[in-house]
């Protein structure tokens, strides 16, 4: 096949820019495309009328609409910044239907999310205690993650760190996907699990996974950690459940609706109790570096999409094409 950067000009467009980019953030990514054949779109009324190729950067706010219909035919490849991928099926027909590329930018956060998780499993099963002053006593009321048992529901980048990091700390973990149906089933008790973590994408198999039929079935001490999606989780069920369930630790970081309604969650007792349910505002995949990270991300996917030929491109980033 002919290299990729015979091609002629191609445009780009960014119809969505996340609210935690920092201000600089677009005359940054202005600057990557200097030295390359592109000329940026600024909305809808910059297409010109005849369609020619251009690039889609995209994230898990996109919206179908925010692309003439009559552009998806001339779409040479989309840079996906987020790993959740559901905000595209929305336009999976017009993907697969022109075999067009879609990178995802699992790399970006899977360190950053599985830390998330880990952090949360810290804080539910023994958070360090400070002191001021020597305490005699040296108590530590924790349990370790060794041996407690973990249901683990995705098998993609993050699950999997994620199940190798509390295996070498000595936990039973199981991973369950729909996606991978070659996954061992998991036929145990589900009263025997510690924690159960959501690291899956939403799927019409995932969505409600945990409703209050499923919750029903575990034991009175279970840690719930979700940083995947929101509407994995039926809230309300959640909700419901909880009111017997006075030991149980939820960790949510996404929500059924964003931006989510926190004064619907239960809170802590006004003895100084800690709530049961801790909440974060879509957090877990964010960091310091994040941005910078992300632009080189693009950066890079862009060089190789111009200077490589097209299979030595889908070679190159084979582990990170989404496959609709």
């Amino acid at each position: 096949m002919s290299p990729i950067n015979k091609l002629p000009l191609m445009y780009i467009f960014r119809p969505h820019y996340s609210s935690y980019w920092p201000t600089n953030y677009r005359d940054l990514e202005n600057n990557n495309y200097q030295n390359m054949p592109l000329k940026k779109i600024s909305g809808q009324e910059d297409f010109p009328k005849q369609a020619a190729p251009w690039i889609l950067l995209s994230n898990s706010q996109f919206k179908k609409e925010f692309v003439p219909t009559d552009w998806w035919q001339s779409l040479a490849l989309i840079i996906h910044s987020n790993s959740g991928h559901d905000s595209l099926d929305v336009v999976r027909e017009e993907i697969n239907k022109k075999s067009i590329p879609v990178i995802l930018g699992n790399e970006l956060r899977q360190k950053s999310v599985v830390q998330y998780y880990l952090q949360c499993l810290m804080d539910a099963w023994g958070e360090i205690p400070w002191k001021q002053e020597w305490d005699k006593r040296r108590q530590f009321e924790r349990t370790l993650i060794w041996r407690k048992k973990i249901l683990i529901y995705g098998n993609g980048h993050i699950g999997k760190l994620l199940a190798s990091i509390l295996t070498l700390l000595g936990a039973e973990v199981f991973s369950i996907d729909p996606l991978y149906p070659t996954l061992p089933k998991f036929e145990g008790d589900l009263k025997n699990i510690d924690a159960v973590l959501l690291c899956c994408s939403l799927t019409d198999s995932s969505y409600h996974l945990v409703n209050q039929v499923f919750l029903e079935k575990f034991s009175e001490n279970l840690v719930i950690i979700n940083a995947a999606r929101g509407k994995v989780i039926c809230e309300e069920g959640l909700i419901s459940i909880l009111k017997r369930r006075p030991n149980w630790k939820i960790f949510l970081d996404v929500f059924e609706k964003e931006p989510a309604d926190f004064q619907k969650w239960p809170k802590a007792k006004e003895n100084g109790s800690v709530s049961q349910v801790k909440l974060s505002s879509h957090v877990a995949g964010v960091y310091r570096e994040l941005p910078y990270e992300s632009l080189k991300f693009e950066f890079d996917i862009l060089s190789h999409f111009f200077s490589l030929s097209q299979t030595s491109f889908l070679e190159k980033y084979k582990a990170q094409l989404w496959h609709p």
